[in-house]
């Protein structure tokens, strides 16, 4: 469910039509504050078979240059704001993963073995990582597969918006 980056906090103009694939409040990564993500799977060749610019040369190149304008262009406000962390949680169509995912899934895992004593934490991180790697490696090809036999590349339009938060939701 996606919502409006309107009703997260974040100060934008009321008419502000933006939305987010995800947000999740309440958890103790990134120092407890929402995470807001845009989520996207990029290819580096385009539809005529051309490589996109800065693939030929830099591995990940596409998947750098979504993330680069996520930050910059689509999402500027978030982190300045401080009311929550921006994501941009990508994979080009190869498997190459954008930043934000890499390190999002070693805080989860962090996070998730925090109270664990020393002798069995970093065994049970790296297992729990191994599996959403997986996962998220399976749920990548998916949605490739989805959009190909779609037979389009645009984002999920169609999505319901999931109502705005309540705001003890999104105190951190």
């Amino acid at each position: 469910m996606e919502r409006l980056l309107r009703d997260t906090g974040v100060p934008v103009p009321a008419g502000d039509g933006r939305r987010l694939d995800l947000v999740v409040a309440g958890l103790g990564a990134f120092g407890g504050l929402p995470l807001l993500a845009d989520v996207f799977c990029v290819s580096p060749v385009t539809g005529a078979g051309q490589a996109r610019p800065g693939s030929l040369t830099v591995d990940g190149g596409a998947v750098q240059a979504a993330s680069r304008r996520c930050h910059t262009v689509d999402y500027p406000e978030v982190n300045p704001s401080g009311a929550g962390r921006l994501l941009a949680l990508g994979v080009e169509a190869f498997g190459r993963w954008a930043a934000d995912s890499l390190v999002t899934v070693r805080e989860l895992a962090a996070d998730r073995c925090a109270g664990l004593p020393p002798r069995v934490r970093r065994g049970l991180q790296l297992r729990l990582m191994r599996r959403w790697w997986g996962l998220l490696g399976l749920a990548t090809q998916l949605a490739v597969a989805r959009a190909i036999s779609r037979g389009d590349d645009a984002d999920l339009a169609p999505a319901p918006l999931e109502g705005p938060p309540g705001i003890a939701d999104l105190a951190p």
